[in-house]
C-alpha cells in the first residue's frame, strides 16, 4: 500500500502552483478546493477572480515517459509536495479488506474517494481497468426535464440530462455511452 499522491497547496488560487513543478516533466492531475463539491470548486478555479479559496493539486501520475510501469513513474513526482491518500492494489495479502479499509480511512479524512491502481501498468491516454476510482454513489429516481447538446467531442449528441431533485435541478452529464449518446439524441424518448 501506497500513501503518496501529491498536493501542493497555494492559498494564491492555481496562479503559483506551476512555479514549484519542474516544467520538463508532464503530470496528470486534478485541481480542487478541499471540503467543496468537485463542480463548484472547477467553477471557481476557472474563473478570473482575483482571490480565490486554498486550491490543492494532487498530482496523480508523472507521465514524462509513459511506458515505465507506474510505481517508477511515480517516483518521479516531485517530492517537495504534500502528500495525500493512494493505493497500489497488486500484492495485497486481502484485497478487498484492505482497499475497503483505506478507502474508509480516506473518506473519514474528508476525501472524496481513492484511485486503485496497478503498480505495474503503463500510462494510458484514455479510461483503462489499471486505475479504477472508489468513490461513494448516490441513487435514486428522478424526472428529467430537459436534455442538452454536448460541445466538443459530443456536439451533435446527447451532452447531458437536467433532473429535478426534490426542490432543485441538476446536470447530469456523465455514465452514458457514446452510442447512447448518439441515439438518444437523435430519438429522444417523449
Amino acid at each position: 500500500v501506497e500513501s503518496n499522491v501529491v498536493a501542493i497547496d497555494d492559498d494564491k488560487g492555481v496562479k503559483h502552483i506551476t512555479s514549484k513543478l519542474d516544467n520538463t516533466q508532464a503530470y496528470d492531475g486534478e485541481l480542487y478546493i478541499p471540503g467543496m463539491d468537485f463542480n463548484e470548486a472547477s467553477g471557481i478555479i476557472r474563473s478570473y477572480a482575483a482571490k480565490k479559496p486554498k486550491v490543492v493539486y494532487s498530482i496523480f501520475d508523472c507521465i514524462t515517459n509513459p511506458k515505465l510501469p507506474h510505481y517508477a513513474r511515480f517516483q518521479q513526482i516531485p517530492t517537495v509536495c504534500q502528500r495525500t491518500p493512494h493505493i497500489f492494489f497488486n500484492n495485497l495479502p486481502d484485497p478487498v479488506a484492505t482497499i475497503g479499509a483505506y478507502y474508509r480511512n480516506a473518506r473519514d479524512q474528508g476525501y472524496e474517494g481513492v484511485m486503485i491502481k496497478d503498480a505495474l501498468s503503463s500510462y494510458q491516454f484514455k479510461k483503462s481497468s489499471d486505475w479504477l476510482k472508489m468513490k461513494p454513489s448516490k441513487d435514486g429516481e428522478f424526472k428529467i426535464l430537459k436534455v442538452f447538446e454536448g460541445k466538443g467531442k459530443y456536439k451533435g449528441m446527447l451532452g447531458g440530462i437536467i433532473v429535478k431533485t426534490g426542490i432543485n435541478t441538476t446536470e447530469v452529464g456523465g455514465g452514458f455511452s457514446d452510442y447512447q449518446r448518439e441515439m438518444w439524441w437523435r430519438r429522444p424518448a417523449k
